[in-house]
């Protein structure tokens, strides 16, 4: 028995020696168990561990090591809290057993190895990780070495011996808010080096760094203070400050740099202060200030810059100053100074300038005085100036050949004659809708072929007659609705092809005869609705098929006869509704096959006999209400199958005879009330047509002979309204 108890005392005496790097800790909460290595030979650490692998959560390394034992660190122990590496030093390794398991890789010494921390097969980093100390003799720290590492927080130090700092060195170390310090002999600072970390404090870029990569310190919105660019920085790549939302001060980019990427500076709102440009500066690039709202003073673009990308200055709210454009550019790129509202002076546009971008100076409406528009422009985008109001003249070259959708949309300032050149073929859509300003004369070169929906809209003061040349073939959806001060006459190319809805909707002073030639095939509702003031005849195209609903609605001025020509197959709803001004007759071409809708009510002026052609199918609610004038008989062709409500209600001068086709079976309320001086009715049809109200023949007196087809008689005596009148059968 004493043998037993004394193997048993020299066992434990021998493992409790075993374990003099190791100690036990505990907490309330949480067990921690720290070990201390030190490594002779480097690639060794595994056999330092037996099963407590998953228990270690501190570990401190002394010695030699290399990426074999960062690689067993980063995927063996699992719950490692606190890592210290400050004493150990990073050998050389060649192989396939490093951070990046199977692939061959020389790991260089002093340099923390690529993805040390960082998974690269399941793109996680060592989120356990709290304490980090890195090897104090480090020289490097390789791309992705700590990157995902989203727990790392407290005190952090880069070692003041490390000269490059790795693609994606520090990304996603969201809780690492210690104050950020690069050492004085760093030279390169990669791409997403710090993208996303959470490093506080200001942020000094030592003179030393000659590179610095595309988002290296995208998102990190903890840093602030002022930002100094070193002047041995050539370039700033794409996103590099991007979302650095706490930087404040002005922003000086030294002369050394002729490059600035997409996004550098953007969404850098805290920047406060004028904006110095290098003078050696070549291009600038999409987005590279966007929303650096609080930038103020003048922009002053250096003469040396060749190329501004997309929207390199939208957003920046806070330049009050002038602005000035080199001649060096030869393009404004799309949105580069949207928004820019508080922009001041005048705009001078170099005569290098060949094309201007979609919405380059959008809502610029700060800028005043003349906008001249050099020869060497070809063409202006869509929202170029809109929103510009303060020009006050406007004056484009014969080099421009298109004026894009909105180009000039709510340029409320400006004055004076407007001037299409002839080199123009396309004015967009919304082009100078609501530029009220304009008081002068309108003219559109005999280049433009499309006038876009909406292009003058609104221009309420433009003066004078309106002559669209020969050479458009299409007019736009509300192209010059509501020009109300035009005040003579209107003249239509005989190329035109489409006057669409509302082309001309509203424009009460234009006067005289209303021609549209016979090459317009297309004819929109309200094309020419409410245009109050036309005083002259209304000569309709031979070639348009349908007449669009309301297309010459309330145009009261307009005089003479109508005549629908022999193509029209469809007259819309309201289409000469209230047109009170016609004062003779009314022929409908042999083709129509709709009268729709009041197409002729209130047209309280036409007078002399109606004659519907015998292709008329439908008659429409209120097709013929009021016309009060007309005479003679009505006859209702044999292929009407319906007749519509107040259809021909209060043709008081109706004072013939009335005739129901044989095909109509359903005639509408008040269909024929008021028709007081019809003499006799003759219904053709053998079964009485369903009459939908109590009152369609009000007014008509009964004692009116109704002729209805032999053998019929007795039907149309039983059937109610139709067995009011004196019933002869023929």
């Amino acid at each position: 028995m004493k043998v037993f108890y004394f193997l048993a005392t020299l066992i434990i005496v021998v493992l409790l020696a075993s374990c003099t790097n190791s100690t036990v800790s505990s907490t309330s909460t949480t067990t921690r168990y720290s070990k201390k290595i030190n490594l002779l030979t480097p690639g060794t650490i595994q056999s330092q561990f037996t099963n407590e692998q998953d228990s270690v959560t501190n570990l401190t390394i002394t010695g030699n090591i290399d990426a074999r034992d960062i690689q067993y660190i980063r995927d063996s122990l699992p719950n490692l809290i606190v890592l210290d590496l400050s004493g150990a030093s990073i050998q050389s390794y060649t192989g396939s057993h490093g951070t990046l398991p199977g692939i061959t890789v020389n790991y260089s010494a002093n340099e923390m190895p690529i993805c040390a921390l960082y998974n690269a097969s399941s793109r996680l980093g060592k989120t356990t990780l709290d304490t980090l100390s890195l090897p104090t003799n480090l020289t490097a720290i390789g791309d992705s070495a700590l990157d995902g590492c989203k727990a790392i927080t407290g005190t952090f130090t880069i070692p003041s011996k490390v000269t490059t700092i790795g693609n994606g060195a520090f990304k996603n170390c969201l809780a690492l808010t210690s104050s950020l310090s690069i050492p004085s002999g760093v030279t390169s600072i990669g791409d997403q080096a710090f993208q996303n970390s959470g490093f506080t404090g200001n942020l000094d870029i030592p003179s030393s760094v000659t590179h610095i990569g595309n988002s290296a310190f995208q998102n990190c919105s903890n840093l602030h203070g002022t930002l100094t660019i070193p002047t041995s920085i050539t370039s700033i790549g794409d996103n590099t400050f991007f979302g650095c939302t706490s930087l404040t001060g002005a922003l000086t980019i030294p002369n050394s740099v002729t490059m600035i990427g997409a996004n550098a500076f953007g969404n850098d709102m805290s920047l406060k202060g004028a904006l110095t440009l290098s003078n050696t500066l070549v291009s600038i690039g999409e987005a590279a200030f966007i929303n650096c709202s609080q930038l103020n003073g003048n922009l002053n673009i250096p003469n040396t810059v060749t190329s501004i990308g997309a929207a390199a200055f939208q957003g920046c709210i806070g330049f009050r100053g002038t602005l000035t454009i080199p001649n060096s550019l030869t393009s404004i790129s799309n949105q580069v100074f949207s928004g820019d509202t508080y922009l001041s002076g005048s705009l001078t546009i170099p005569s290098t300038i060949k094309t201007i971008g979609q919405a380059a100076f959008f809502k610029c409406k700060g800028l005043k005085g003349a906008l001249t528009i050099p020869s060497s422009v070809t063409s202006i985008d869509d929202h170029a100036f809109e929103g510009c109001t303060g020009f006050i003249s406007l004056s484009l070259p014969t080099s421009l050949k298109t004026i894009g959708n909105y180009v000039f949309n709510g340029c409320t300032g400006f004055t004076g004659n407007l001037t299409i050149p002839n080199s123009v073929t396309t004015i967009g859509n919304y082009a100078f809708n609501y530029c009220t300003g304009f008081n002068g004369m309108l003219t559109i070169a005999n280049s433009v072929t499309t006038i876009g929906n909406y292009a003058f809209n609104g221009c309420t003061d433009l003066i004078g007659s309106l002559v669209i040349p020969n050479s458009v073939t299409s007019i736009g959806t509300n192209a010059f609705a509501s020009c109300t001060g035009f005040k003579g006459t209107l003249t239509l190319g005989n190329n035109l092809n489409s006057i669409n809805q509302s082309a001309f909707y509203n424009c009460t002073g234009l006067t005289g005869n209303l021609i549209i030639p016979n090459s317009v095939t297309i004819l929109g509702p309200e094309s020419f609705s409410s245009c109050t003031g036309f005083n002259g005849f209304l000569v309709i195209s031979n070639a348009i098929k349908r007449l669009g609903n309301s297309a010459f609605y309330g145009c009261t001025g307009l005089t003479g006869n109508i005549s629908i020509p022999n193509s029209v197959i469809y007259v819309g709803n309201y289409a000469f509704q209230g047109c009170t001004g016609f004062k003779g007759r009314v022929t409908l071409g042999s083709a129509v096959d709709t009268l729709g809708i009041d197409a002729f009510g209130g047209c309280t002026g036409l007078t002399g006999t109606l004659t519907i052609p015998s292709s008329v199918t439908l008659i429409e609610d209120y097709a013929f209400n009021g016309c009060s004038q007309l005479t003679g008989d009505l006859t209702i062709p044999n292929a009407v199958k319906s007749v519509g409500d107040y259809a021909f209600q209060n043709c008081t001068g109706l004072n013939g005879n009335l005739t129901i086709g044989s095909s109509v079976v359903a005639i509408g309320s008040y269909a024929f009330a008021g028709c007081s001086k019809i003499k006799a009715l003759y219904s053709l049809p053998t079964k009485p047509p369903y009459l939908t109200g109590s009152d369609v023949f009000t007014n008509i007196p009964t004692s009116d002979k109704l002729y209805v087809p032999i053998g019929s008689g007795n039907v149309y005596k039983g059937t109610s309204q139709w067995g009011s009148f004196v019933i002869v059968e023929q």
